[in-house]
């Protein structure tokens, strides 16, 4: 019996030892550094060259991955032309397409300026995985921007994404998007009158209705005002799970 229980440990341990080879080899294998698989994106107005290995590039995108298909001009020529991108932000995405991490990832702001910017980088990046289906990046856009939010200044104060971060949102995300219930659920649990701006300033409409529907939802009798505003964010709320794009039809 006693040889009979070494005989199957031996063969699970077999078992296991072959299957994490194979998923090592998987993964080891996974990418081609061959001149062949590269991919010259072609990048704005100003048409900037950018090139990038095919395997990473379609990776986590959906996008990209329709795109480079054999029977498309794109995945013969192996130039993808995106005239409408900002050779900028397609920067930052190739970097997190290379090293799956965001630019300043664990980096703390110093001043309220360092905000700002930050948040108009993950709000771009979140607009180019809704538009590249790469959720990998919206999550991790909007997990950093969570965490930003649990910073504290010496003061005690913590800053929020208002203004022309909502507006950058609402230009570049569907209707439903889960970035833009996080920028209302901000509003609604963390915010001030302030954040919209002085009386004649234009805040996007579709903001404002999402705004006051939401507002609407928590004013009931059996939950008062503070109490839902102490409520801290869970980034698992807004990760992405499924893509939802106008032009997904054209795949």
């Amino acid at each position: 019996m006693a040889d009979t229980k070494d005989s199957s440990a031996t063969k699970d341990t077999v078992a296991k030892k072959d299957a994490n080879t194979n998923e090592d080899n998987q993964v080891a294998t996974s990418y081609d550094f061959s001149p062949d698989d590269a991919v010259t994106l072609i990048v704005g107005p100003e048409q900037k060259r950018m090139l990038i290995h095919g395997t990473y590039l379609t990776r986590d995108s959906d996008f990209f991955k329709a795109a480079l298909k054999k029977e498309w001009v794109e995945g013969e020529t192996r130039v993808i032309k995106l005239p409408e991108e900002d050779p900028e932000t397609m920067a930052h995405y190739l970097t997190f397409v290379y090293h799956n991490k965001l630019p300043f990832k664990g980096i703390t702001p110093k001043k309220r300026d360092d905000y700002g910017a930050r948040w108009a980088i993950l709000v771009d990046l979140y607009v180019y995985g809704e538009r590249f289906l790469c959720r990998v990046i919206q999550n991790a856009a909007i997990k950093e921007m969570i965490r930003l939010t649990r910073v504290r200044s010496s003061d005690g104060s913590a800053w929020f994404p208002t203004g022309t971060s909502v507006e950058r949102v609402y230009a570049g995300t569907p209707e439903g998007s889960p970035m833009r219930q996080l920028m209302v659920d901000m509003h609604v649990i963390r915010g001030k009158k302030e954040w919209l701006g002085p009386p004649d300033a234009h805040a996007n409409p579709r903001f404002l209705m999402d705004l006051a529907q939401a507002f609407f939802e928590k004013m009931d009798i059996h939950k008062t005002i503070a109490d839902f505003r102490l409520k801290e964010f869970v980034d698992k709320k807004y990760l992405c799970k499924r893509y939802k794009c106008l032009y997904s039809h054209m795949w």
